[in-house]
């Protein structure tokens, strides 16, 4: 058993592709990037402040003028309420686009984030 695991192990360094040796590297040689290196410098997010119908505020985020996210309500909060300050919300979209900005999507916003911006709730 054990020179068939140590016969299989040179197998694969010999199935090797050229220029590449055996390495600690998990990722298996593909040849190509992954797409999230490509793609994050190259995206165009913005945000849209919204007025929900109770007066309070909320925001959209749009990821190469697609609608990604939608937000009416205080994330990480229960309930249905939106900010009650438009200022609020303009702070808040701006860290989910910083967030989407360093690849994590979705974005969650924590309640110690959004005590850290100061936001009425």
């Amino acid at each position: 058993m054990n020179f068939l695991l140590s016969g299989f192990y040179f197998f694969c360094l010999y199935m090797l592709p050229p220029g590449i040796e055996g390495t600690s590297n998990p990722v298996p040689y593909t040849g190509i990037k992954p797409a999230v290196y490509d793609s994050i410098p190259s995206i165009r997010v913005n945000y849209k402040i919204i007025t929900n119908t109770d007066h309070s505020y909320g925001y959209d985020v749009f990821i190469n003028g697609i609608l990604r996210i939608h937000q009416p309500v205080i994330p990480g909060m229960p309930g249905k309420r939106g900010f009650p300050r438009r200022g609020d919300a303009k702070k808040v979209a701006c860290l989910a686009i910083k967030k989407v900005r360093n690849g994590f999507m979705p974005p969650t916003i924590a309640k110690r984030e959004l005590d850290s911006l100061r936001i009425k709730f």
